[in-house]
């Protein structure tokens, strides 16, 4: 039982480990591009590409991680009842939704190139567009350390990861708030660019609030106790969501905010 314990602690801290290595490498990426986006004003559409491309890096290895998650259940879990496909078959129907959901965004990124090119408004508020993109970016990371801290049946740490990920989710809603009320006297939703601007950062900001709603459902089942080793699906699924939702803003930021 004790090298279980220590064997289980290991994993746990490896887990947390990844998790900061996952969210530094986004954020550099994320400030590689304002530098040259915005500092530097040469924000040109080729080179963001290829600054995405570090990017897709701690993707796979989050599908890695998912794919490991996938083989412990095939291992270690009893063979399922018939018209029962258990946790990985709700994983497979995640997926379906969450690749459903990328062509929404992805006609939504395509639009802003199809009505205004690269031209970029001098109003925009860099700044703030920065500060919460790092906001939301650091809550995919106690998001992660909630879902690892479930994993491996570490309570404590898990209700406060949760709620550090539904604090920080308030915040970049705040934030989006602002830049909104900037936006109706710079940009109003009647100008090209304005349509564009508030139809991308309204829709993802429902999905963060939806996001939001998941993850607080899924922290109040978890105060009990209900999540544990071997039994954490909820904490994962909407985790894996809130994830996604931040992917989609890694690509609305500088599509928005600094091509030119």
């Amino acid at each position: 039982m004790v090298n279980q314990d220590k064997s289980g602690s290991t994993g746990l801290n490896r887990a947390l480990w990844l998790g900061w290595v996952v969210i530094a490498a986004l954020f550099v990426v994320e400030v590689v591009e304002y530098f040259v986006g915005v500092a530097m004003d040469s924000g040109a559409f080729l080179f963001m590409v290829l600054l995405a491309v570090p990017g897709g890096g701690p993707i796979v290895w989050y599908c890695m991680h998912v794919k490991q998650l996938w083989s412990n259940d095939h291992a270690d879990a009893a063979p399922a009842e018939p018209g029962h496909g258990g946790v990985g078959m709700n994983r497979l129907g995640l997926w379906v939704f969450i690749i459903s959901e990328s062509f929404l965004f992805a006609a939504l990124l395509s639009s802003r190139y199809f009505l205004r090119g690269v031209e970029r408004p001098d109003d925009l508020n860099q700044i703030l567009g920065l500060g919460i993109s790092v906001v939301l970016l650091l809550s995919s990371l106690t998001a992660f350390r909630a879902e690892a801290a479930a994993e491996y049946g570490d309570q404590g740490r898990f209700k406060r990861n949760m709620l550090f990920t539904l604090g920080l989710g308030l915040v970049f809603l705040v934030g989006v708030s602002v830049e909104w009320a900037e936006a109706f006297r710079h940009f109003p939703p009647d100008s090209a660019f304005g349509t564009i601007f508030f139809t991308m950062t309204g829709i993802h900001a429902f999905h963060v609030l939806t996001g939001m709603l998941v993850l607080g459902f899924v922290y109040n089942m978890g105060r009990d106790g209900c999540y544990g080793p071997g039994n954490y699906w909820g904490v994962e699924g909407s985790v894996k969501y809130w994830h996604f939702v931040d992917l989609a803003w890694v690509l609305i930021y500088p599509t928005l905010y600094l091509v030119s």
